[in-house]
């Protein structure tokens, strides 16, 4: 449903058109701030009362520019569509209840739900989940990759931030080592932020993806597809497990060294590199037809070389009080799956459901 309404202009927008509204200002008639809920390059989200139906809602307004409201509309479509497609909402993807516009301002309003992935974990001191909730958090979050892709759309901005407990409910617990654990009730999911999703057969732009979660094809510069949202996967389930991101990283050799040593044996393969752009094959040098990565011959200081040999092997990233739990090694198998380099290789989200890691559950 559209609404038009208009306001006080610019006394609610700062210099950078992002809407100032604060707790207690109206957003049309129908709509009270009740809470900032977070901010981002795009505007603000509004934890708002939805005066008709008594509830509360996150509001998505953005800023007042041109190019970040066109986006927002495609992403209102986009969700729209996928909340159709599920009419049981069985599939974790946030539900759109509303858009319309507020004094130059785009407006999507969502269903209410509780922190991010990343909040509960910072909230958390950065400790890992409980293995059994990493399993089902990460069940979840396989079963909407899994609708999305059947409806040909890839995400290509899957990470902690853009995944919700959709409630903020949680125990808090002492640990053996004194330590207090804050250990979430529910550990039901949505999956948020569409702004940047793509229908596969439409054009697509040549970095997807934060940083710390894009698939070696996007850095390659080759042409991705499903298979990226599936390595972004994989970064997150190891993310949750250990309380710390896997690959911390903000460069691109750095980047390949520690996917290399991460999944070693396993390295870029040959026929990668050769298809890559030229500014991805400058970190690589051609020996006797196979291509290999220039580190550290190429490193940009010491602490990088130093950071990547200190850098674990996936097969040893197991936490020492969880060792000796059956569900570790599947799990570990399914990421190394979901992690898998070669992009030919790499599982679909429809496969990986298969494995023993969540067919358990």
């Amino acid at each position: 449903m559209n609404n038009n309404a208009s306001g006080s202009g610019s006394s609610y927008d700062s210099t950078i058109g992002e809407f100032e509204g604060l707790v207690g200002d109206a957003i049309s008639a129908k709509y009270t701030i009740t809470a900032v809920a977070g901010r981002g390059t795009f505007g603000r989200v509004l934890e708002c009362r939805d005066a008709d139906h008594n509830q509360l809602v996150a509001i998505k307004v953005i800023r007042r520019v041109k190019s970040y409201c066109a986006e927002a509309r495609i992403e209102a479509d986009i969700v729209k569509a996928m909340n159709k497609l599920d009419t049981k909402a069985q599939w974790h993807c946030v539900t759109l209840l509303d858009t319309f516009e507020f004094d130059g301002h785009f407006c999507l309003v969502f269903e209410r739900l509780g922190p991010s992935l990343y909040e509960f974990i910072q909230a958390n001191n950065h400790q890992p989940l409980e293995p059994h909730h990493v399993q089902q958090v990460a069940k979840q979050l396989l079963e909407a990759v899994c609708f999305l892709h059947h409806s040909s759309l890839i995400h290509t901005d899957l990470k902690p931030e853009n995944v919700l407990l959709r409630s903020g409910d949680f125990s808090v617990v002492e640990c053996a080592d004194g330590i207090q654990r804050h250990v979430p009730r529910d550990v039901d999911i949505k999956l948020i932020d569409f702004g940047g999703a793509t229908f596969n057969h439409e054009e697509k732009g040549s970095i997807i993806s934060t940083r710390q979660y894009r698939a070696p094809e996007v850095m390659l510069g080759l042409d991705w597809s499903y298979p990226s949202d599936l390595w972004s996967v994989g970064c997150i389930v190891m993310e949750l497990y250990r309380g710390r991101l896997l690959f911390q990283t903000h460069e691109n050799m750095e980047h390949f060294a520690l996917i290399e040593k991460c999944l070693a044996p396993d390295t870029i393969p040959s026929w990668m590199v050769k298809s890559a752009s030229r500014e991805a094959k400058a970190f690589f040098r051609c020996k006797t037809g196979c291509w290999q990565l220039q580190w550290p011959a190429s490193t940009t200081s010491r602490d990088s070389e130093d950071f990547v040999k200190a850098a674990e092997p996936l097969a040893a990233l197991q936490l020492e009080q969880h060792r000796g739990l059956g569900m570790i090694g599947p799990m570990v198998d399914a990421v190394r799956q979901m992690l898998t380099i070669d992009t030919t290789k790499r599982c679909s989200a429809q496969d990986i459901l298969k494995h023993s890691f969540f067919t358990s559950l």
